[in-house]
């Protein structure tokens, strides 16, 4: 079921961007009885090739809303459209919640496209986690995650949290985790995916995360084990990037995060995610 409804801008710039970009909000119901909100960008709706994209904000804050300025410039570079889940919130709802509203979308995304149109999800920070999570659940209806500085280790356990001193804090985000992944289990769904001991049915991963970013341990922990699961890697790890940056843009000045995202995703589009030599 598809229920589209009226954009409500929350600011003035929304004006500006919304003729730069067309974009509509949607209420999506898959064939199971899932419900969630997205939002799209560009012409074509929710047809053809398709981003389907969680944001951050430590699965406690952040809104479709408050990403639209860089979800609009990052349409701009799309050769497909981008569709970003308006999911719950934790601790109000916990995983797999999320998870399972990505999946929604993604159910529905297929269910109004022939079966060879690409469907690739992705995700900043914990939206990242989110997206990679729902990857290896229906790695079927999905050829790939892009996915950026996703944090992994719900124990924040590695050197690089403690090396760091920089945004996330490994104190506000264990607490994160506490919050996201409350006191039930769903052992169906990970939490994350570098707690897997088999990642082999991995569609292609594409990753990014900054040299001094806390999270990059986890970034290459997974990067690692998804190559030795023979699952089709590509890690950028740059030193002008940071944890965050994917809110830093305008249509003006652009932050790399998001011309990473639109690269690699257009790859997705373009050429398939059968092309093992582009494991590195």
């Amino acid at each position: 079921m598809l229920k589209s409804t009226s954009p409500t801008p929350a600011d003035s710039s929304f004006g500006a961007i919304r003729r730069a970009v067309p974009w509509s909000d949607h209420l999506l119901e898959d064939r199971r009885g899932g419900r969630v909100s997205v939002r799209s960008y560009g012409h074509a709706g929710l047809s053809g090739p398709c981003l389907i994209w969680t944001h951050g904000g430590s699965w406690i804050r952040g809104s479709v809303e408050q990403w639209h300025s860089s979800f609009s410039t990052l349409a701009q570079l799309l050769e497909g459209t981008l569709i970003s889940v308006r999911y719950s919130l934790a601790p109000q709802f916990t995983h797999p919640t999320q998870t399972s509203e990505l999946l929604t979308a993604v159910n529905v995304i297929r269910e109004l496209n022939a079966p060879e149109v690409p469907v690739v999800v992705g995700g900043d920070s914990a939206g990242g986690t989110i997206a990679a999570s729902a990857s290896l659940c229906r790695p079927d209806l999905i050829d790939a995650a892009v996915l950026a500085y996703p944090p992994l280790d719900p124990e924040c356990s590695k050197p690089s949290y403690q090396q760091s001193g920089r945004f996330p804090h490994r104190a506000d985000l264990v607490a994160a985790w506490e919050a996201y992944r409350g006191t039930e289990r769903a052992p169906q769904i990970p939490i994350s995916p570098i707690l897997l001991p088999d990642l082999s049915a991995s569609p292609p991963v594409s990753l990014i995360v900054g040299e001094s970013d806390p999270v990059r341990d986890d970034v290459r922990r997974y990067s690692s084990n998804l190559k030795e699961a023979g699952v089709t890697v590509r890690l950028a790890e740059l030193g002008n990037v940071h944890h965050g940056d994917f809110l830093q843009s305008t249509p003006i000045l652009r932050s790399p995060v998001l011309d990473w995202v639109a690269a690699e995703t257009n790859h997705y589009f373009s050429k398939g995610t059968q092309d093992d030599s582009l494991n590195t």
